[in-house]
C-alpha cells in the first residue's frame, strides 16, 4: 500500500476521480432541484384531485379547496429530509468514492489480481456511489411531492382534519414496515418518513 501511494499514476487517478465525482455531484444537485420543483407542482395538483374525490365520497359535493402556489413551497423542500443542504450530502460522495476505490485497488493488488479484476473491483466501488446518488435524487423528489400534499391539506383545514393517512403500494416489492403502516393516520405536523426508494404516499382525512 505504501508503494502504491507513492506512485504518480495512482495520485493522478485519485485526483481525477475526485474531480469527476465532484462535477457529477453538482449535476445531480441541479437535477434534484429541478425534479423537486416539478414534484411540488404535481403534488399540489394531485392533492386537490384527492380532496375533490374525497369530498364526493364524504357528501361534500361542490366543495372548493384552497390551492397553494408551487413557488411558496420551493424553499420549504429545498433541503434534504434530515435538514441538511442537498449539496452538502452529495459532496460527501467524492471522498467516499476516493476511499472505496483506494481500498479496491489496494485489495486487488495485495491479492495478486490482474488488471481486469482490479478494474472490476474499482468499477463496483464506483457503482455503489452512483446508486447512492440515484437514491438521494429519487427519495428527495418524492419527499417534495408528499410535502406539497401535506401543505395542501394544511391549507384546507376548514374541511379536512389536521391529519393525513398513509397509503402504500400493496405489491410483492412493498417492505414490511410500509405494509404495517398502510391505512394508519398521523398528525399533519408530522412529515412522512421515507426510507430510500420508498413508494408510499398520503391521502387527506375529512372531518366527519
Amino acid at each position: 500500500a505504501s508503494w502504491l501511494y507513492r506512485q504518480d499514476r495512482y495520485q493522478q487517478l485519485i485526483n481525477q476521480l475526485y474531480r469527476e465525482i465532484t462535477i457529477l455531484s453538482r449535476g445531480v444537485a441541479a437535477e434534484v432541484e429541478q425534479r423537486q420543483s416539478a414534484e411540488i407542482a404535481r403534488g399540489l395538483r394531485d392533492a386537490v384531485g384527492l380532496m375533490q374525490a374525497g369530498a364526493v365520497d364524504a357528501g361534500l359535493v361542490g366543495a372548493s379547496f384552497t390551492q397553494l402556489p408551487a413557488t411558496a413551497l420551493e424553499y420549504l423542500v429545498g433541503t434534504l429530509g434530515d435538514g441538511s443542504p442537498l449539496m452538502k450530502r452529495l459532496s460527501g460522495l467524492a471522498p467516499a468514492a476516493k476511499e472505496e476505490v483506494r481500498k479496491a485497488l489496494v485489495a486487488g493488488l495485495a491479492a495478486g489480481a490482474g488488471p481486469g479484476q482490479v478494474a472490476a473491483r474499482m468499477r463496483d466501488a464506483l457503482g455503489g456511489n452512483a446508486d447512492r446518488a440515484f437514491l438521494i435524487a429519487r427519495t428527495e423528489s418524492l419527499r417534495a411531492y408528499t410535502e406539497a400534499q401535506r401543505e395542501s391539506y394544511r391549507a384546507n383545514q376548514d374541511i379536512l382534519k389536521p391529519q393525513w393517512q398513509w397509503v402504500c403500494s400493496l405489491s410483492a416489492r412493498t417492505c414490511a414496515v410500509c405494509l404495517s403502516l398502510d391505512g394508519k393516520i398521523f398528525a399533519l405536523e408530522r412529515p412522512m418518513p421515507r426510507h430510500p426508494a420508498c413508494r408510499c404516499t398520503t391521502i387527506p382525512v375529512f372531518k366527519g
